[in-house]
């Protein structure tokens, strides 16, 4: 069983038809992926403020399944789907009472934040990553 957390779908999010705008989408992974960060023990200030390492997103990707109204509740599971040897891929799935709404794919490359150089992904990530999947 995958990582879940839920989040909501303010009215901010959608547009004048009270329907999620689509970039919404990636907010709401993003917001996933921090919770899912916390989840493994990934201080925010160890990972967002590092620089020692970064893991921009390299590739983005989403598949809309059905409409999502402003004032739902979203149940986000974060699944890891690859690991390489200078990346990882997370998928994000949201669904309400109403069914699958939207899945995200997002690709993260290690880097350098300073010289933009591709780094190995550190072993100690790579055992937490697994623990998306394991919970």
């Amino acid at each position: 069983m995958p990582f879940t957390t839920t989040l909501p779908v303010r009215f901010h999010d959608a547009d004048a038809a009270r329907f999620m705008f689509f970039a919404q989408a990636f907010v709401l992974a993003h917001d996933a992926y921090e919770d899912a960060l916390a989840h493994m023990g990934i201080a925010w200030d160890d990972w967002f403020e590092s620089s020692v390492q970064a893991a921009p997103i390299r590739h983005a990707k989403a598949d809309f399944r059905r409409p999502v109204r402003a004032g739902a509740r979203l149940a986000i599971s974060v699944q890891l789907v690859r690991v390489g040897s200078t990346s990882f891929t997370l998928s994000y799935t949201a669904s309400s009472t109403a069914g699958e709404h939207f899945v995200v794919e997002l690709v993260h490359a290690m880097m350098d934040p300073g010289s933009g150089q591709k780094l190995p992904l550190p072993d100690a990530l790579k055992q937490r990553l697994t623990q998306l999947n394991a919970h």
